[in-house]
């Protein structure tokens, strides 16, 4: 009885083995249904607009582009409420951001629509956010972008205008008060590298 078990389970696994062998394999390949992927991890920066005579705000960025129209990704300015320099509406802590993309049409263009929630730290003025303790969600932070795919001899590139708008849990941050905004988003792909030397 035992060695018809065995028999058995012998013939079922060739018949698995058999039929795996002839199923077409799918290529390791991140599309997103059009000829030039935009599906992938880009690190780049995002450059605010400021006003004339001030330095330009320039902040890491990295992100995630996945399959379904969804962007995920973090960035050099999420801890930041001790900022000195920066508006008092921006001297927040911002989570990681979630959101949106999908193609333009028949273009290279992406739209990108993410939101990151907004946390007091140390020098978050309660006079715009009302919080009661340091780390308290006190907002959302809506980001707007459109970005064009290009093909480089270099790398692949996303680059493009963006958005921002700050709100707080009673409405808008006062644009004077930097709850507004806008700037350009230059990213390349990360590609795959060789292991480094030790």
């Amino acid at each position: 009885m035992q060695w018809q078990s065995r028999l058995f389970a012998l013939a079922i696994t060739l018949a698995l083995f058999a039929a795996l062998a002839v199923t077409p394999a799918s290529r390791a390949v991140a599309d997103d249904d059009q000829d030039e992927s935009v599906v992938g991890t880009w690190i780049g920066t995002a450059t605010f607009d400021t006003p004339p005579g001030v330095p330009p705000l320039i902040e890491a960025e990295l992100a995630s582009v996945h399959r379904g129209g969804i962007v995920t990704g973090t960035s050099g300015i999420d801890h930041s409420s001790q900022n000195p320099f920066l508006p008092p509406g921006l001297v927040v802590e911002l989570s990681d951001y979630f959101g949106s993309w999908a193609p333009i049409g028949d273009s290279d263009q992406i739209a990108l629509t993410f939101k990151r929630l907004l946390f007091a730290g140390p020098n978050t003025p309660s006079a715009i956010y009302h919080q009661l303790f340091q780390g308290e969600n006190v907002g959302l932070a809506s980001i707007q972008s459109v970005v064009t795919l290009q093909h480089t001899k270099s790398g692949d590139t996303l680059k493009g205008p963006f958005t921002f708008q700050l709100t707080t849990l009673d409405g808008p941050v006062p644009a004077d008060m930097g709850g507004t905004g806008s700037g350009t988003v230059s990213l390349s792909r990360v590609a795959i590298e060789p292991l480094a030397t030790p």
